[in-house]
């Protein structure tokens, strides 16, 4: 298994060097040798593998390989591998069908641990948001990006999330990462309801979504604001 997971690893760096063929025949190889040895999970090359072969235009093996890995990935049901297999797949089919895993994507790892794979998600469903024409949730989807991928250290995705905001037609990227500006559409919804005296409950209940959910947007505000309570809220948003 470690050779299978430095080779992963050497065919993930080469992709992301730009050298494609090399790195797909890296993750290729980690997959004739998991079938030899029967080792059904985990299969993370397929994930890498699969957007690389569609980026070399072979397409048809590229979905292939998309859809086994998230088949797999839904059998476990660990949401940081669901997570990515989501957005790799979406990566892999593109179009419609892209833009909907984008979404299932980020709405599996929301719920996670994993911070860095959601800004992956947000960033590539923010372009594909853009693409299509809905500028506004593709802005807001790249803005958390860069405030995730920030927090992680991640400073090349964060880099590249701003390039995508910057690279909107015929509009000027708001890159703001403190301050009012910086909430994402979710979260200043339940900014306003906490502003307006509703509880947590009260919120995820008026918006159909969990306690959680509505405590990790009022943990991002607060960072993003620079307050540390909910009674701080009404001053800091201007309500």
């Amino acid at each position: 298994m470690a050779g299978l997971e430095f080779v992963t690893a050497r065919g993930r760096l080469r992709i992301a060097q730009g050298r494609l063929e090399e790195g797909v025949a890296d993750l290729l190889w980690c997959g004739e040798r998991s079938a030899a040895g029967a080792v059904a999970w985990p299969a993370a090359w397929r994930a890498y593998a699969a957007p690389a072969l569609a980026l070399l235009g072979d397409n048809q093996r590229a979905a292939k390989l998309a859809r086994e890995q998230l088949a797999a990935a839904r059998r476990v049901g660990a949401p940081g591998a669901l997570g990515l297999s989501l957005r790799t797949a979406a990566l892999a089919i593109g179009g419609d069908e892209g833009l909907a895993l984008l979404r299932e994507a980020a709405a599996v790892l929301e719920g996670s641990s994993a911070r860095l794979e959601l800004a992956h998600a947000l960033a590539d469903l923010g372009t594909e948001l853009g693409r299509s024409g809905r500028r506004t949730q593709g802005r807001d989807a790249q803005r958390r990006a860069i405030s995730l991928a920030s927090h992680c250290g991640a400073i090349a995705l964060a880099q590249s999330a701003m390039a995508g905001l910057h690279a909107e037609p015929r509009r000027r990227a708001r890159i703001e990462l403190t301050g009012p500006d910086a909430l994402t559409a979710a979260e200043r919804r339940v900014c306003h309801q906490v502003a307006g005296g509703q509880t947590n409950r009260e919120v995820a209940q008026a918006l159909f979504v969990t306690e959680k959910t509505v405590e990790r947007h009022l943990s991002s505000a607060y960072h993003k604001l620079g307050i540390r309570s909910r009674f701080q809220l009404r001053s800091a948003i201007g309500q």
